[in-house]
């Protein structure tokens, strides 16, 4: 699902449904173009978040990342190439323990 803002003013703003404004979620509140905005950003960004997660499990550590650290020129580049794997690891990590608990 993606939501785009159509109409909005002071207390009333409108999201449609995948651009089909037969569908649309009408948030009514204070600033409600805001908060439809806020709705909105969210929404959308975890319609990326299984291609993004998709694209990090390449670069774990067991998988490419000790390869990408082996391959680096000179000890700052494994360094920050460390980091990086290290950074991965942890977030792949995280998400494999919150699909558990689900």
């Amino acid at each position: 699902m993606k939501l785009k803002l159509t109409h909005g003013d002071q207390r009333r703003a409108i999201l449609a449904i995948n651009d089909n404004e037969s569908q649309m979620v009408v948030v009514r509140c204070p600033d409600a173009v805001l908060a439809a905005k806020e709705i909105r950003d969210v929404v959308n960004r975890a319609y990326l978040f299984d291609g993004m997660v998709a694209v990090l499990r390449h670069f774990h550590s067991t998988k490419m990342g000790n390869s990408l650290i082996d391959s680096a020129n000179n000890s700052t580049a494994k360094n920050e190439m460390t980091k990086l794997i290290k950074a991965v690891d942890v977030v792949l990590k995280g998400i494999e323990i919150y699909e558990r608990e689900k």
